[in-house]
C-alpha cells in the first residue's frame, strides 16, 4: 500500500518533499520532483509482490498438507511430530534423545549450517530415520527456514 502521507504543513504550505508510508510499515522522505518515479518503482514492486509466480503456486500444489500446516505459522512449541515426514515412531526415538519440540530439531538442522547431507545422515544413522523420513523433514525444516528466517 502506497499512501501520502504529508506534503505541507499545518498552514498549508508545501513542504519541498513527500513522506510516503510504504507497505503499511515503512516511512521515507522524498524531493518532489522525484516522487512519481519512486510511486511508479514502489507499485510495480507492490503489483510483483501480490501476484505470486507460476513456480511458487506449483510448489504450494504439491506440498503435502501437513507441511502446507507446518509453513502456515511460526514454529512455537509445536511437538517433534509437528514436522513433515517425522513417524510417530521416529519422534519417539528423537524424544528419547532429547528432541522433543520442532524448535530443538530446528536448532540441530541450524547448528549443521542448514547442510541437508549431513542433517539426513544424522537422522538416519543417529535417531532411526528412513531415507524418506529424512528426506521430508530435512525439506520441512529448509522451507520453514525460508519462510521464517
Amino acid at each position: 500500500m502506497l499512501m501520502r502521507l504529508t506534503s505541507s504543513t499545518p498552514h498549508g504550505v508545501p513542504l519541498p518533499w513527500t513522506v510516503l508510508l510504504v507497505y503499511g510499515w515503512t516511512c521515507c522522505l522524498v524531493l518532489a520532483n522525484k516522487r512519481e518515479v519512486l510511486q511508479k518503482t514502489l507499485l510495480a514492486h507492490q503489483e510483483e509482490m501480490a501476484s505470486p509466480s507460476f513456480e511458487s503456486l506449483h510448489r504450494m500444489n504439491h506440498m503435502s498438507p501437513r507441511l502446507r500446516a507446518f509453513l502456515s505459522e511460526p514454529i512455537g512449541e509445536k511437538d517433534v511430530v509437528c514436522v513433515d515426514g517425522i513417524s510417530h515412531e521416529l519422534a519417539i526415538n528423537l524424544v528419547t534423545k532429547g528432541f522433543n519440540k520442532a524448535y530443538t530439531l530446528l536448532g540441530q538442522f541450524l547448528l549443521m549450517h542448514k547442510n541437508e547431507m549431513e542433517f539426513q545422515r544424522w537422522l538416519i544413522c543417529c535417531c532411526g530415520a528412513t531415507e524418506c523420513e529424512a528426506q521430508e523433514s530435512t525439506n520441512c525444516l529448509k522451507e520453514w527456514c525460508s519462510c521464517f528466517l
